[in-house]
């Protein structure tokens, strides 16, 4: 799904005018962008969390070269978390118990 679908869909089944609908779309993907980039955890009940995680500092090697190392530098990364309920939700549509 993507950003246009998620639009037109908010406009269809809240009776907005897409534009407007684009404008909630942006506006709240911005603050969940803004508030990834300032550290903060973001939690939506029944759905998940997003938080930053840092990879650790690893030494990297040359392919072509492997006796060449090089320092990789520990790096943010996003992680995303699914709701018990959604997770549990998907082991049941792939016809598996929940663990």
């Amino acid at each position: 799904m993507t950003k246009i679908e998620i639009t037109r869909d908010l406009a269809d089944t809240c009776g907005l005018m897409v534009p407007h609908a684009k404008q909630v779309t942006d506006r709240f993907f911005e603050l969940m962008r803004d508030a990834i980039t300032n550290g903060d955890r973001i939690e939506i009940r029944n759905f998940g969390s997003w938080e930053i995680s840092w990879s650790k500092p690893k030494l990297g090697r040359n392919p072509k070269n492997p006796t060449v190392t090089f320092p990789v530098p520990a790096r943010p990364r996003v992680k995303f978390k699914p709701s018990n309920e959604w997770q549990n939700e998907l082991w049941k549509k792939q016809g598996q118990k929940t663990p």
